[in-house]
């Protein structure tokens, strides 16, 4: 996983996050944990920022940094809410220059978290995390901080180097385990994540095509040429709901159109090859490189689009997990770009219950882990497809998703790609 980008795996709601952001101010963030000085300290830091009173503000927001730093090391999410807070003030105040190297050393933190909450405590990708917060911080001059996590990052190498079983031989940089799969019970429990073996691999592939043909059948999925789906989302956006209604018409593999109705206004999205376009009421907005890179993901790594080309996936089995009480078979997705998902399946339908990933919240641009839930399905030009689903980022519901119009391979005008 490439640290210094923040993609989101599959951001459904890719199509409004601009408009969502035009609309949204920054929040500085109170967070609990790191005890009461600290507390006190961020309120206090507030306050005064509020007031006017940036210099202060400022010198105290610092301090809420040290004492946090002391109190839970400088890799703890609590650090990582100060350093927000205190990069927000910077930016606030047009200094994008202090703000910048604060604000990545809290994404940096934001990111450690979602990788302990996916794959454990010790898994190979958390001591990478680790590693590229001490670069952060040794690049910022702040050799005490990098020098600590270095230190948790031999721990966990150490402790990776532990054979689990005398029979399996292990080293800090490619783990491997007896057990073909080990899933989200084992994330849970805090073991590592197996090296993708055969067996593993063929066990989850066998899985997904399973689902896909409980959905409709897989090579009804891979002859999808075009689609055409519309569909109204429920946000609490700080506190409010507000209703987005998004009218999407693809033709695969890299050609998109979507119409986003909002409550501030309406935007066009184009995905058409390697170019494209945003038009809102800010005005028109060429994509750039990378923003086409992650739309043309987009269309691989959604529900539709992970059955249409699921023949190009690496489709690890993970132990069976209890997800709201429905026992689900879990797979493990790589291939798209260089992150993943983990797709869940009830072991009675072979339908998916939830999927899961790492992310980017809309509302503060933030890494988080996202989380999708399928209420119900409905069958429909011969798919059984979720027709009402919930998305959640770090466990807290954010939208409420229902498709209300689908069609398979329809008849498109060309010129909306133009």
């Amino acid at each position: 996983m490439c640290r210094r980008a923040q993609k989101s795996l599959k951001r459904l709601l890719v199509s409004c996050t601009t408009i969502i952001l035009l609309f949204l101010t920054s929040q500085i963030v109170l967070a609990e944990g790191t005890g009461d000085d600290w507390n006190k300290l961020n309120q206090e830091a507030m306050e005064l920022f509020r007031a006017g009173k940036y210099t202060r503000a400022i010198s105290v927001a610092k301090k809420a940094i040290t004492v946090a730093e002391n109190n839970v090391g400088p890799s703890h999410p609590d650090v990582g809410t100060s350093l927000n807070n205190l990069a927000e003030m910077y930016y606030a105040q047009g200094k994008p220059d202090l703000a910048g190297p604060l604000d990545r050393l809290s994404q940096a933190i934001k990111e450690l978290k979602i990788y302990e909450e996916l794959l454990g405590p010790d898994d190979i990708e958390v001591v990478k995390s680790l590693e590229y917060l001490a670069e952060l911080y040794r690049a910022q001059n702040k050799n005490s901080q990098a020098d600590l996590v270095l230190e948790l990052v031999q721990a966990k190498k150490n402790k990776l180097s532990e054979p689990k079983n005398p029979a399996v031989k292990t080293n800090p940089e490619q783990v491997t385990s007896s057990i073909p799969a080990l899933g989200s019970a084992a994330v849970r429990e805090g073991n590592v994540r197996p090296t993708p073996n055969t067996e593993s691999l063929t066990t989850g592939k066998e899985l997904m095509v399973a689902s896909a043909n409980a959905s409709g059948g897989a090579e009804k999925f891979r002859s999808l040429k075009t689609l055409f789906e519309a569909t109204t989302i429920d946000a609490t956006i700080l506190g409010k709901s507000y209703i987005f209604n998004i009218r999407k018409t693809v033709k695969y593999p890299n050609y998109s159109h979507s119409i986003v109705e909002t409550p501030f206004g309406d935007s066009e999205i184009v995905l058409a090859g390697n170019r494209g376009k945003s038009v809102s009421p800010a005005g028109r907005t060429e994509l750039d490189e990378s923003q086409i890179l992650e739309a043309q993901n987009t269309l691989k790594s959604d529900f539709v689009g992970i059955f249409r080309i699921l023949d190009n996936l690496d489709c690890q089995a993970q132990d069976r997990s209890l997800v709201e009480d429905v026992m689900c078979n879990s797979v493990r997705i790589s291939g798209i770009d260089e992150d993943f998902l983990i797709f869940f399946m009830d072991v009675e339908t072979n339908l998916v219950h939830m999927i899961q990933s790492k992310s980017i919240s809309p509302m503060t641009g933030e890494p988080v882990s996202q989380k999708i839930y399928v209420d119900n399905f409905h069958n429909i030009e011969g798919f059984k497809l979720p027709k009402n689903y919930r998305i959640t980022y770090d466990d807290e519901l954010f939208a409420s998703v229902t498709v209300t119009e689908f069609k398979a391979n329809p008849t498109i005008d060309e010129s909306l790609f133009e």
